[in-house]
């Protein structure tokens, strides 16, 4: 349950433009670290500009 209102909770902050950064502690000493950026519209910097096109590669 936990985990299904967790990525409904990014999921939300994505569509609605913000970014999403988590993290997990593993086996000591070791640390999961995720970052999600929105490339645009971003609420942060909505005039910077995607550095890749949706159309590239």
């Amino acid at each position: 349950m936990f985990r299904s209102a967790l990525v409904g909770s990014a999921a939300e902050r994505l569509r609605s433009g913000g970014d999403v950064s988590l993290g997990a502690c593993l086996e000591r000493p070791a640390f999961l670290s995720l970052a999600v950026v929105t490339c645009s519209p971003n609420r942060a910097l909505g005039s910077h500009p995607c550095p890749v096109s949706r159309g590239a590669g």
